[in-house]
């Protein structure tokens, strides 16, 4: 259903059309058979899980082009997915206990093992030349990291991590401390210098970062740290619950089920303004953001029937009246409930 949200602006009316209820103008990436979800964004690159085989597998998209293409496709399942630059990194699951971590370069064409220890290597995510993992070799398991560039691997944390990233040098990650404390550390593989980005009792998670701030999960909130200035701050408070933020310089994303349903929300740090990304009557979830360009999971049937979409953020000024006009159909839409 097209809206038209017709908003005054210096004496010009301004008509701003979405196909969405309330949100900007998607766009299909993936709509193939079966699921694709965890999709990742960097540069012209879409990255995703596939299950429209009999196995999972990694599938890519070209945003310049708009070709879809294989990345992996074995016999085995290759999931967890992750992209920085040309580089794309998944977990490689060949047995129930033989994980691994595997990579290929869209540039070249060239696959190549990350890590093939003993135990499952899984989960990883990768930050220009740097890719980190959580590593059962250990018990128990820990977070290790290897420069693509050279050298081995190496030990970044060896308490129970969980919900990582990187930016190629600093490492965020979560952990659960003794008394209920949960707590997000980092680490600046550079230097060695640890880092504590947040230590209090209940659930924080999910950290993403890019430049110096991080972002997180708190309990139902997104909050952030502005590492230079050491201020905490929040990013959105709604009653309801917001997870899985992802940050790409001014913009951070998440996904939020204020209305009933899981949609996408964003936030402009440079602006202070929260807006909706993507607000319909099925989940959407899932988001990654690379500049002001967002992508997601949307889709019904437990996930089961999932497919990628983007949108992109439209100039600031833009995204004020959008943000005006969204608050208006969400205020409107619950007068009609």
């Amino acid at each position: 259903m097209k809206v038209c949200t017709r908003l005054v602006v210096a004496g010009v009316v301004v008509c701003l059309i979405n196909v969405q209820a309330i949100g900007f103008t998607k766009f299909p990436i993936c709509t193939a058979a079966g699921a694709q979800t965890g999709p990742r964004i960097s540069g012209n690159h879409v990255v995703w899980t596939d299950k429209r085989g009999t196995t999972d597998d990694i599938y890519g998209y070209n945003l310049i082009t708009g070709e879809e293409f294989p990345i992996a496709t074995g016999a085995v399942h290759e999931r967890h997915v992750a992209i920085d630059n040309d580089i794309v990194i998944w977990t490689e699951a060949t047995g129930v206990f033989d994980q691994d971590i595997y990579g290929k370069n869209l540039s070249t064409g060239e696959l190549f093992p990350v890590c093939t220890a003993a135990g499952d290597q899984y989960d990883a995510a990768i930050g220009g030349d740097l890719v980190v993992w959580r590593d059962d070799r250990d018990i128990p398991s820990s977070l290790y990291g290897k420069y693509l560039s050279g050298g081995g691997d190496f030990l970044i944390s060896d308490g129970p991590t969980h919900d990582y990233a990187t930016d190629g040098d600093l490492v965020v990650w979560a952990t659960h401390l003794d008394a209920g404390v949960d707590a997000i550390y980092g680490k600046y593989i550079s230097t060695g210098e640890a880092i504590v980005v947040f230590e209090q009792t209940g659930g924080q998670d999910q950290p993403a970062l890019s430049d110096d701030i991080v972002v997180w999960h708190n309990v139902n909130d997104i909050y952030g740290k502005n590492l230079t200035t050491n201020e905490i701050f929040p990013i959105s408070t709604h009653p309801a619950q917001q997870y899985v933020p992802e940050i790409s310089g001014n913009y951070v994303v998440w996904a939020d089920d204020r209305n009933g349903y899981d949609d996408v929300y964003g936030y402009d740090l440079s602006t202070n303004i929260e807006f909706p990304i993507c607000v319909s009557e099925i989940s959407s979830w899932m988001p990654d953001i690379n500049g002001n360009l967002v992508v997601w999971a949307e889709g019904e049937g437990g996930g089961s029937n999932y497919d990628i979409y983007g949108a992109v953020i439209p100039e600031p000024c833009t995204l004020s009246l959008l943000a005006l006009g969204g608050l208006g159909l969400l205020r409107k839409r619950r007068m009609l409930k």
